[in-house]
Formats: C-alpha cells, structure tokens, sequence
C-alpha cells in the first residue's frame, strides 16, 4: 500500500534494527493512547484509536458520502422492518424470507464488485473479500430459490436442504478463500519489480490470543520501498506488515518484490501467509462441506421424507382449501383421493397408508407455537394450526396415518395430516377409519 506519512500511528526511520529506547517508546505510546481512548467519547475514540476523524473535521465530500450511507442504512432498515411487520400481521414469513434472501444477495453481490469490506483492505484480502461475497449472494440466491419451491418438498426436507445450502456454501467458501490465501502470491501479485529501501514503517498490532482471553501486542515493521512501474514511481510498503522490530532487508538495499499489476502500489508481504490459519479454515471448511454432502445423501436416500418436526408434541396441520381439493357442482367441496396423496400423503409421509373418520373438536389451546387442537377421540394425536382454527364441537373429517410406535399406548397413535370443517368438505374416496391395531 502507498505510505501515508501523515499516519500519526506510522512510526518512520533509518534503522533498519529497532533500538530498545525506540520500541519502548512505541509501546508506551501506543498504550497511553489506549488510555486516553478509554476516557473519551465516541468520536475521539474512533479518532484517537483508528484514525477516523469525527464530522466537525469532515470534507464536504466526506459528509455528502456519510449523509448516503446514513441514508441508505435508514432506507435498508426500515425497509426491513417493515417486511418483517407485513409477515407477522399477514403470517407469512416467506415474505420476509425473500426480502433477507434479496438484501443478503445485493450485500454479496456488492462485496464481489469492490472486494473492499473497509478502506484499508489489500490486494489479497480484496480478492478474499470477493470469495466471501461469492458465498453470501450464492447462499441468499439459493435459499430463496429452495423457499420459493419449498411446496415440492416436506417440511423436514425443506429444512434438511436449508441445512445443506448453509453449510455447503459455508464450506466451500473457506475452501476456495483457503487457497487464495495460499496462493496470493501468484493469483494476485504477479508482477516482479526492482524496488530500493530508502527507508523503515512500524506501527504498532493487538491481536486477541486463540489459546486465552489475553490479548497480544505487537510490533510491525515494512521497509519503504521506492520503485517505477509502467513510468510511475510509487513509494510503498507491504500491504500486511510483518510482525517484529527489525527488518531482513537493509537501507539502500536493492530488491525484487511482487506487485499487483492491477494496483501497482500493492506490494506482497513475505509473512502473508500463516500456514496454522490457512490449516484451519481448510479443516473447518471440508467438516462444514462434508455435512453438507452427507446430509445431501441422507435426503437423496430418501430417508428424510418420514421425519416430523413437532413442538410440544403437537405438528402444524395445513387445512384443506379450496385451491388444493377437486370440486363439483355439490353445495359441498368434494375431497378426492388424489387430492389428499398429491397435496398432504406424498409431502408428509410419503408411501404409508392413510385413512379417514370424523371427529369433534374437544378445546382450542392458544401457544406461543400457534393454536393447538384437541379432539374427542384421544387416539388422535393433538395437532397445531396457523389458520384460524373451528371452534369446539365442530365435527371434522380428519385424513390421517397410524404412528406404530404409539399402538402399545392406546392413545395418540393417529397423526392427522389435514382436516376439514364437515359443513364445508364432503370426501369422495374409499378410505375409512383405522380398524386394528
């Protein structure tokens, strides 16, 4: 990156060895600085700690940026809210799914084009930026596709691919920003130079430990490196300091160093690496991959299509509708056969048997998980609703299939796929109530 002289937490000489006197000085600096910091306010701080200068000392041109991004933010946030306001009073959630999935995917999206999450990013945490953006648009794009077909699976299918999306792209991400990281050094500064040291930069690093809650303070050092490309002179240092006082490279020391032709300022640190990190993210990033595929071959197998998921004992009921049932020129909804094994059997549980009784509704229970129904007849497992539910002594016909590991019990055995008020739904079809246990 350019050396910016007027960095007051740059810290510029001729030593290429930091003398004793000097690197306490930096340190005592650099702490009485964190002091200070702490008793001021926010601005001072920002200022004070990242060089960030509070609006009274803004150029125009820095306040127009500011007041957009405020802007922009407020618009964002609102908009969200909203959304979120809409799908609780209408209970649709996907409405808010879609709107996440959009903001999430333009966030992405826009990481991808600038590679820059602050100001001071390098060439290599650019292009690993970019990966990362790569992973947040995939991600969104895919969830909102599996949420807009989400009526071709089950419920505990659709959840295992969210699973699957989440975690895959999470690990591929690291995969691929693990071999950027690996690779910098020819995928992004390509270009070797001859460069001259006319100089030395420190500057001072806190980094949290991984092994403890202590943090750690360090010294950083880059030479000054002056150079010429394609006829420009460029005074620069390395775009990732390296950890320590003194410098390998001495003053007036000629040297070749590798540049991002794309941005000649950008020089490659010989430290940039660090193999224990780049270990880790692949390790982490293959374990993330590898529940991805595995649970991928779960849902592939088949073998996800019987799972329920239930709160408190009680699943979501979908109602029968007029959009979803065969009808005639009866005064009543006639529910078919096919209806019931196109729109509930084949998502719910395919391939089981299923029957079919009227019951009553014994109470109406209002839960934080929605309205749960009881009915008269307890072989009848309690089941909850999002719609507005019928009230109690209403008869309904009831399609459901037997839970074989309730039989023993003598109660709760019968899990109701969907329901319908008798007043409104006649059914059509052959199937009848469960005989035998």
């Amino acid at each position: 990156m350019l050396a910016n002289r007027d960095n007051p937490y740059w810290y510029f000489s001729d030593d290429q060895f930091l003398k004793e006197e000097d690197s306490r000085k930096m340190v005592d600096d650099y702490y009485k600085r964190c002091k200070e910091a702490l008793h001021s306010d926010i601005l001072e701080f920002n200022e004070r700690m990242y060089g960030i200068r509070p609006p009274a000392y803004e150029e125009p041109e820095e306040k127009e940026q500011r007041k957009r991004k405020v802007i922009a933010s407020a618009i964002i946030s609102s908009v969200v809210f909203i959304c979120l306001a809409v799908s609780l009073i209408m209970r649709q959630f996907v409405i808010f799914g879609y709107i996440g999935g959009s903001l999430f995917a333009f966030a992405g999206i826009s990481i991808m084009i600038t590679g820059k999450a602050t100001e001071l990013d390098s060439a290599s945490k650019a292009l690993r930026n970019r990966v990362m953006g790569l992973g947040i648009a995939s991600g969104a794009i895919l969830i909102a596709l599996l949420i807009f077909f989400r009526d071709r699976f089950s419920s505990s299918v659709f959840f295992i691919l969210l699973f699957i999306v989440s975690f895959g792209i999470a690990g591929l991400t690291m995969l691929l920003s693990s071999v950027v990281r690996a690779f910098a050094g020819k995928l992004i500064y390509t270009q070797d130079v001859e460069a001259a040291c006319v100089g030395f930069v420190r500057t001072m690093m806190s980094e949290q430990s991984d092994s403890s809650s202590r943090g750690n303070t360090y010294i950083c050092t880059s030479p000054l490196f002056n150079y010429s490309y394609e006829g420009n002179q460029y005074t620069a240092v390395y775009d990732d300091f390296v950890i320590g006082r003194d410098s390998t490279i001495a003053l007036d020391q000629k040297v070749t160093i590798r540049i991002d032709p794309k941005h000649p300022e950008n020089i490659k640190s010989p430290e940039e690496n660090k193999p224990a990190g780049i270990a880790f993210l692949i390790i982490l990033g293959l374990a993330f991959t590898a529940v991805a595929i595995g649970l991928g071959i779960y849902v592939a197998g088949g073998n996800a299509n019987n799972l329920t998921f239930e709160t408190r004992g009680s699943t979501g009921i979908p109602p029968i509708d007029a959009e979803t049932v065969s009808t005639s020129s009866l005064p009543k909804i006639v529910i078919s056969d096919k209806a019931i094994e196109e729109y509930y059997l084949n998502k719910m549980h395919p391939g089981e048997e299923w029957y079919c009784e009227i019951s009553t509704v014994a109470s109406v229970e209002e839960t934080e998980n929605g309205m749960v129904i009881t009915l008269s007849d307890s072989t009848f497992k309690t089941f909850r609703t999002e719609s507005a539910p019928p009230e109690p002594g209403t008869e309904v016909i009831c399609f459901y299939v037997i839970d074989k590991d309730r039989l023993e019990l003598e109660y709760g055995y019968k899990t109701i796929m969907s329901y319908g008020d008798v007043r409104v739904f006649e059914y059509s079809g052959s199937h009848t109530a469960y005989a035998g246990k």
